[in-house]
């Protein structure tokens, strides 16, 4: 019993010796993230410490590697709190989420996300989220994934002449929602940040076109997008008189300036108006990729 107690004092200790190497190399982790933040602030882009592609590749890349019985998924949670923390640390930092009474969900999305330490402000309208970005009260807003039953859609106020409008930068969640709220709850996040490719990424277009145009014609004309747009939602004359606005989802980040975005005027058969890049967002850590990494351990 002796050598018993023996072995689990010194397994104790052992435990005791890595939790202080793992705090070690946190609080060296910290020192490094805001060394970072002092350089970009000296450089005048103090706002480029916000990085949602270069997370996800960090994230991707701990999955990837991951070995032994320590779930995946509480792995990328722990970094994500990580994550949020160094995000207060480097620049202010805060999150405007659209959270009415009745869709309190978004706050917990947005807390899963950026942990515990970001402060986080509840707005019951969407616009009251621009408004949050327009006067700097925030970051980054999370608004509800678009959906065609929306009556007052948010994405439309994206469409801007502002030389820097608010742009989608990530999609929440990165990896799946808690337990306790299942996976219904999606949203975008939004802010005044350069969405970066990651390789595994999806874009949002607002395409105006001719009046009436159906699902099939528009997937036709966006083409040069394949293999497939995906029309998400659609306002009918909201584009002016005589045409629609729809939103439409596609692979790949695309970039303001991609040729194919002023192809689809310069080129098309008149259906196409215009169209305007809305940002995009890194595909998240999905079931299959945890559900592999589990088989294998």
């Amino acid at each position: 019993m002796a050598a018993k107690d023996d072995e689990l004092d010194s397994l104790r200790d052992e435990i005791d010796g890595i939790d202080r190497s793992l705090h070690d190399l946190i609080m060296k982790r910290v020192q490094v993230t805001r060394r970072i933040g002092e350089i970009k602030k000296a450089a005048g882009d103090g706002a480029a410490f916000f990085r949602p592609g270069r997370e996800a590749l960090v994230l991707r890349g701990l999955v990837a590697r991951h070995r032994g019985a320590f779930p995946a998924g509480a792995l990328v949670r722990v970094w994500r709190e990580i994550m949020g923390a160094t995000l207060c640390l480097q620049g202010p930092f805060a999150v405007a989420v659209f959270a009415p009474k009745d869709h309190r969900g978004y706050l917990g999305l947005a807390r899963d996300h950026f942990g515990t330490e970001a402060p986080m402000t509840a707005y019951s309208r969407t616009g009251q989220v621009f408004a949050a970005l327009r006067d700097g009260t925030a970051t980054v807003g999370l608004l509800p994934w678009p959906h065609e039953s929306h009556s007052d859609p948010w994405w439309r106020h994206l469409i801007a002449k502002d030389e820097n409008p608010p742009r989608i930068v990530a999609g929440l969640p990165f990896i799946g929602a808690a337990r306790d709220r299942g996976d219904a709850v999606r949203g975008l996040l939004v802010g005044r940040h350069s969405a970066e490719a990651t390789g595994r990424d999806r874009s949002f277009l607002a395409v105006e076109t001719t009046s009436g145009v159906s699902r099939p014609r528009l997937r036709e004309a966006l083409g040069a997008f394949a293999p497939s747009p995906t029309p998400v939602a659609v306002l009918r004359g909201n584009g002016g008189e005589g045409t629609d606005l729809h939103l439409v989802e596609v692979d790949g980040m695309i970039a303001a300036d991609d040729r194919r975005v002023g192809d689809l005027t310069r080129k098309g058969d008149g259906t196409i108006h215009a169209a305007t890049v809305l940002g995009g967002y890194a595909e998240p850590i999905s079931a299959a990729d945890l559900g592999v990494e589990a088989a294998a351990q």
